[in-house]
């Protein structure tokens, strides 16, 4: 049995205390059979690492499985995480402070683990005139409610970054274009879903880019 609280502590730490006793019932006879057998005092405390580094980010646990029965020590466990920052900067330290966590968490317990990465995304910043360009092209479609040209808010990553970057390398322009619509529930949501009527509007976007890109002034 076992009792516990958690304390607000006005931070961003989260700080719990819990205390446990077991009772063995029968026991075959053994000396501690219908005593108290063992006493334990817990203090848990958490810090969000994505809250120490200078811009947002997030560590996100996507799966965890262990275990083959419910009376059974998991003799191993596969854990699928995530981290995300705003810049390359700030992802590369939460992925490495979630390293040393995990690390840590191993020798702590003795038990070994290993990591493989199975793939990474960069950020990368859009080429201001093909914006503009996409923004006028947008604009004299006249098929979008609105056209806006950046957010400040932290969006998804996707392996086209890498594309954009080498495209900005080799002297060209690039951008990651968003077409929005009404959604039946939030990305990574097991309810997501989106409405399909935008991607015509799409397609039309694209193949007007295509047809209109030499009036672009820019580089190519």
């Amino acid at each position: 049995m076992g009792l516990g609280t958690d304390i607000d502590t006005h931070s961003y730490v989260d700080l719990s205390l819990n205390v446990y006793a077991k009772y063995q019932w029968e026991n075959y006879g053994a000396a501690n059979q219908n005593s108290w057998d063992g006493y334990r005092f817990k203090v848990k405390y958490m810090v969000p690492i994505t809250t120490l580094w200078g811009g947002v980010a997030r560590v996100n646990v996507g799966a965890l499985k262990a275990g083959t029965g419910r009376n059974v020590v998991a003799d191993t466990a596969l854990m699928k995480v995530e981290t995300r920052g705003v810049s390359n900067q700030v992802n590369d330290d939460i992925y490495q402070q979630a390293l040393r966590i995990i690390a840590g968490a191993a020798a702590m317990y003795g038990v070994e683990y290993e990591v493989k990465l199975m793939g990474a995304a960069r950020s990368c910043t859009p080429t201001q005139p093909w914006v503009d360009f996409l923004h006028h092209q947008a604009d004299a479609l006249g098929i979008f409610r609105s056209v806006v040209d950046r957010k400040a808010q932290a969006a998804g990553s996707e392996d086209a970054t890498y594309m954009m970057e080498r495209v900005k390398q080799r002297g060209g322009q690039a951008t990651y274009a968003i077409f929005g619509c009404d959604l039946a529930a939030g990305h990574h949501n097991a309810k997501f879903d989106f409405d399909e009527g935008v991607m015509g509007k799409a397609v039309q976007m694209l193949a007007t880019l295509a047809l209109n890109q030499a009036q672009f002034g820019g580089a190519r």
